[in-house]
């Protein structure tokens, strides 16, 4: 490469070669800050290294592990100011730890498969922004509140890593702000953001990235290339709380820290064993006894549900001898969320986060009972009253000059007389704030709702749909109705909201006709979502009612799951080392190819509709090479009707290789209805599938597909396809599934499901419609007194 050249071709100085690349940036913090991202182009790098003259900007160039070592020595001259030896030292620290993360690139490609599409992620990106601003940040830490002058015991509070660190901690600020209100000394440590500034200072690399959250989850990741980093950090703050004479010490634990947690915690009781050791949060509710039982004396009280009132009585009632694993609260509680003090922000550096901005709540729980999810089990709904949540902004506001707000609500419009109340006084106070929640569908909201909501300075709503199908949303007791979805969808666009969606494959009772509602709602909303997560399949939640209820979805489980791990006996009960149900109808095999083939109809939409606005981001990568699609002209068709009399099983036989064909004939069906006179090929192999939609998906399936279809319906398949009831990976060298031991052997002992198949399908589709509504009555009785007939024609009006 030679000095200053780039795709372009050569340039004179590092203006030219910003601006004929469209990145004008003036300011040598931004610059600095694409210099140091780990994705920066190698041409931009060397090109800076060879012609920036600002200090700042070029040691980021230079401390890149992408840069090459020769045009760094090539060009460290022009710096006579830099301490080269230190330069080197800490270049050669970010290099070993570049190496690690390529030693590590396939299980981030499988991290990323995962997590593209997960709901937070697209909001948080959506909040940040596509480029991150570089802070000029003195100061990375938090600051040392003093302890307060109180006759009761000092508490100390950590958020240890990795977890968000777009906001500071919502749940430890509330609690913090409780205890002291009671005269309790309180110190919060947030380890978790000031980890984060460390090691991309030290490493130059992001590893609170959504792809690299298993480094954390994992022990060994975690223990050999992590932790020998951050040990001085967490023990720094290990001993400012033995030396500061405390009495209590409080974790918030998730999936993602509670390696950290479980270290930090070890170390002091090590150190002090006569401290009480207290955690809480989802990793502390959704563990289970066995889990904490597993590693010994460590804790003394788990705080299941809510924890503010359990909290102080605790507090205020310590026994003399320290209890193990002693379990504190209900998920039955229903706390009068008015009663308790503003989140205390005052331990934070808020511009250690990626956001100025914060959390608030406007309710907790849930009105919902949707069947997969366990939300409802945890604590039950309740609006806090809007008058106060006002007041909380106009307090965070003055306090700390906030803006941005994410409303961490389940639903914000769970109470819609309440939420109407909340808007009504943010544009009567005039707060000049921006904010972005959750919601359900709704078909009391109409465009004039929308509006409102727009008003109050809402940028984003995240609906969760799940499903284009009647049935299936009333099968996962939603309370929704099709025709409400698509009102809201339009009205909320029409009002200017950015919308985010998700949706859930191959729910238990899902067919593949179900699933072709689906794809047609979402053809429908194209115009008006902006962001969809399409997830990894239906999965079992522990304590939702697919777990505790699972005969009614017709789960083949011979004994009742209740953690969601696999338990003894599991091949008896499990296909492929997952759930299934009746007669193979729906199987792991079933949900990867709805997930891929939703991606495609997906990608499909964003090549060759030009009105739509769907963001593919959250889409699986390289889809292209799974499929082609040719077509002369797309139809006309603006919004899909759905049509409840389709028979999708044509020509194929009622055994596990025909209800897999159904898929394909229901896709082809659908693609006829929006591009007419197509040619359609359809590529799965188990290596290509793996490496794009990792292995918690993929079986070893084999398809090959070559669909032709004519202007009047005509339509050919011809279809090679083959499953072996095995092990799609080689487990020679010891490796263990993601999944879980699966026992191939005594799942053949039960059936052996194998087969290979060629086979010519071939009709016209105007012969699919038969006399008798193909879709069946929901698997609650309470949903089966509605006529389908006044439902498909309000939905299609």
């Amino acid at each position: 490469m030679k000095n200053g050249s780039g795709p372009n071709g050569e340039w004179t100085n590092v203006d030219e070669l910003f601006q004929k690349q469209s990145i004008i940036l003036t300011d040598s913090n931004l610059r600095a800050g694409l210099m140091a991202n780990e994705n920066c182009p190698q041409w931009l790098l060397h090109g800076t290294l060879n012609l920036d003259t600002f200090p700042q900007v070029w040691q980021a160039a230079a401390l890149n592990p992408r840069s090459s070592e020769d045009v760094i020595r090539t060009n460290i001259f022009k710096f006579s100011e830099l301490d080269t030896q230190e330069f080197w030292n800490k270049r050669d620290i970010r290099v070993q730890a570049y190496n690690n993360l390529i030693s590590l690139k396939e299980e981030e490609d499988k991290a990323r498969m995962g997590l593209s599409s997960d709901r937070d992620n697209v909001i948080m990106r959506h909040i940040l922004g596509s480029l991150p601003v570089a802070q000029d940040i003195e100061v990375k830490k938090n600051p040392i509140v003093p302890w307060q002058d109180t006759e009761k015991y000092r508490v100390a509070m950590i958020m240890a890593p990795a977890w968000g660190v777009i906001f500071p901690p919502y749940g430890i600020s509330k609690l913090t702000a409780l205890m002291r209100q009671h005269g309790y000394a309180v110190r919060v440590y947030d380890v978790n953001v000031e980890a984060s500034h460390y090691l991309q200072d030290l490493h130059g690399i992001d590893y609170w990235a959504y792809e690299r959250y298993f480094m954390w989850q994992s022990l060994d990741t975690f223990k050999n290339i992590l932790l020998p980093d951050l040990e001085q950090l967490f023990d720094n703050t290990i001993n400012d709380i033995i030396n500061s004479n405390v009495k209590v010490v409080g974790f918030s634990m998730y999936n993602t820290n509670q390696n950290a947690v479980i270290y930090m915690a070890k170390k002091i009781r090590s150190l002090r064993p006569d401290i009480f050791l207290l955690v809480g949060g989802p990793g502390a509710t959704m563990t289970g006894d066995w889990w904490f039982n597993n590693h010994g004396h460590i804790f003394n009280y788990i705080f299941v549900g809510e924890s503010e009132e359990q909290l102080i009585y605790l507090l205020d009632n310590l026994p003399t001898e320290l209890p193990w694993n002693k379990i504190v609260g209900t998920t039955d509680s229903r706390l009068h969320l008015e009663e308790y003090p503003y989140p205390d922000y005052t331990d934070y550096n808020l511009m250690l986060y990626r956001v100025h901005g914060v959390s608030i709540e406007t309710s907790r729980g849930c009105t919902a009972k949707c069947s997969f999810c366990a939300e409802t089990h945890f604590w039950k709904f309740r609006s806090i009253d809007p008058e106060r949540v006002v007041e909380e902004m106009e307090y965070q506001i003055k306090l700390h000059n906030m803006q941005r707000f994410w409303i961490v609500d389940s639903l914000i419009n769970g109470n819609l007389k309440t939420f109407n109340r909340l808007l009504d006084l943010i544009i009567e106070k005039n707060l000049n704030i921006v904010w972005n929640s959750y919601s359900r569908c709704d078909g009391r909201m109409n465009l004039d709702f929308f509006k409102k909501i727009k008003q109050t300075g809402c940028t984003m709503l995240s609906f969760g749909i799940e499903s284009g199908s009647q049935k299936i949303l009333d099968d996962m007791h939603k309370k929704v109705k099709v025709w409400e979805i698509l009102s809201n969808m339009r009205d909320a666009r029409e009002a200017g909201l950015y919308i985010h969606s998700s949706w859930l494959q191959a729910f238990p009772t899902e067919t593949p006709l179900d699933h072709l509602h689906s794809r047609q709602v979402m053809y429908n909303c194209r115009k008006w979502i902006n962001a969809v997560s399409l997830g990894m399949g239906a999965g079992i939640t522990p304590n939702s009612d697919m777990d505790t209820n699972w005969q009614a979805y017709d789960m083949q489980w011979k004994k009742q799951n209740l953690d969601g791990t696999i338990h003894k006996g599991a091949a008896e009960d499990r296909f492929l080392g997952d759930w299934y149900t009746g007669g193979y109808k729906n199987t792991v095999i079933h949900r990867f190819l709805r997930v891929k083939l939703m991606n495609i109809w997906m990608k499909t939409i964003m090549d060759h509709c030009p009105e739509n606005i769907i963001d593919p981001g959250p889409l699986y990568a390289d889809m292209d090479k799974f499929y082609t699609l040719e077509f002369k002209q797309r139809t006309d068709i603006d919004l899909i009707e759905q049509d409840m009399y389709i028979n999708t099983a044509q020509g194929v036989t009622d055994d596990y290789k025909g209800l897999i064909l159904q898929d394909y004939l229901g896709f082809i069906y659908g693609l006829y209805q929006v591009y007419g006179e197509l040619k359609w090929t359809f590529h799965c192999d188990p290596k290509l599938d793996t490496n794009n939609f990792g292995e918690f998906l993929v079986r070893n399936y084999w398809c090959d597909i070559i669909a032709t279809i004519d202007t009047d319906g005509n339509y050919e398949m011809n279809i090679t396809h083959k499953f072996e009831h095995s092990d799609p990976v080689d487990r020679s060298n010891g490796e263990v599934s993601i999944t879980g031991e699966v026992d191939y052997d005594a799942e053949r002992a039960r059936q052996d499901m194998s087969f290979e198949q060629t086979i010519l399908l071939s009709g016209n589709f105007s012969n699919w419609r038969s006399d008798v509504i193909q879709v069946a009555e929901s698997v609650h009785p309470q949903y089966r007194k509605k006529e389908w007939k006044l439902e498909v024609e309000k939905v299609n009006a």
